[in-house]
């Protein structure tokens, strides 16, 4: 499929013949982010020891805290942003006293022991980030907005959440729009969001999501192997969510309580690199291509690694103006 020319990248062809190039094989980080746009990168060799597929399936996430109950979640005024500043910034601690790098799949959050669904809740900073570029595409392009289908406005919602439906642009041409329906939103300012966030759930299903929902992942002991997942889309739909009640009525809960980790635009201007200016040889070394999204994911926590929560995904700026352009 085509991608709409807001979702287009340079193609393999175009980053070889970006400026100068350089072949690397270590310190990645911090060469892609000195990488001029206008230059290429090439690494080396695989730094995976695995496929996309397998990675996304196999390899470690970043888990953060779990919750044994209800109550706990509401005695301690657990926020999400507050929990995955600790995690990631505990990454950055460790590579700055071992060296030790941290090559994850994602992060995940569990909701408290006793809740009807226990499925762990499983995010990637790829899926965050390309869930942004969509919600800036939709405002920075007249015409393709995120529209509100439905919603749910019954006296449980202050118990269990809200469920809101919406139609999401797509981001190849010609392909109708994506219908997402995310449930257990907390949006009122009670004890109950503390319990409820990490219960939130989507019923859309996409390409990536319907292979990934498949899959059963090694989990720790105790928590199921059957987790959701979340894709650009539910990304995409949760941050219109969250503008149109801030907008609108001046309320913040639904940002206050996403799990989903925001980039800043540091991070957008590095992910635009690993997307429009690096490529990586096979084994052999008788191929160049573009990374992969689990390569992708891969270097991005090692920026999150290297720099922590808040210069990587606590945006302070405004999500719908950011600078998506290819330079």
């Amino acid at each position: 499929m085509s991608k709409k020319s807001f979702f287009k990248t340079n193609t393999p062809s175009q980053i070889r013949d970006l400026g100068s190039g350089k072949t690397v094989n270590d310190n990645l980080v911090s060469r892609i982010i000195d990488l001029s746009p206008g230059d290429h990168l090439v690494i080396d060799q695989p730094f995976l020891s695995v496929g996309h597929r397998k990675y996304k399936k196999h390899a470690q996430d970043l888990k953060l805290r779990r919750y044994d109950s209800q109550e706990e979640l509401r005695k301690n005024r657990v926020i999400p942003v507050r929990e995955r500043a600790e995690a990631f910034n505990s990454l950055k601690a460790r590579y700055e006293k071992t060296g030790e790098e941290s090559l994850l799949s994602g992060y995940s959050v569990r909701p408290a022991k006793g809740f009807v669904d226990e499925r762990t809740r499983r995010f990637s900073l790829v899926g965050n980030i390309e869930g942004a570029r969509l919600f800036a595409y939709a405002h920075q392009i007249p015409g393709v907005e995120i529209n509100l289908e439905d919603y749910d406005d019954a006296r449980a919602v202050a118990r269990e959440g809200a469920y809101y439906v919406f139609a999401v642009p797509s981001r190849e041409k010609k392909e109708k729009r994506h219908v997402v329906g995310l449930m257990n939103v907390p949006i009122i300012d009670n004890g109950e969001k503390f319990v409820i966030t990490p219960t939130i759930t989507s019923d859309h299903t996409c390409q990536d999501k319907r292979y990934n929902r498949e899959l059963r992942y090694n989990q720790p002991e105790g928590e199921r192997s059957r987790i959701e997942q979340f894709c650009p889309h539910d990304v995409a739909a949760y941050l219109e969510l969250a503008n149109k009640f801030w907008q609108e009525d001046k309320n913040i809960i639904p940002l206050q309580m996403s799990q989903f980790a925001l980039p800043t635009q540091f991070t957008v201007d590095y992910y635009k690199k690993l997307l429009n200016n690096v490529l990586i040889q096979n084994k052999k070394k008788t191929s160049m291509k573009k990374l992969n999204q689990a390569e992708q994911e891969a270097l991005l926590w090692g920026l999150v690694t290297r720099f922590g929560h808040d210069k990587t995904f606590f945006a302070t700026e405004d999500l719908k103006k950011y600078d998506w352009r290819v330079e």
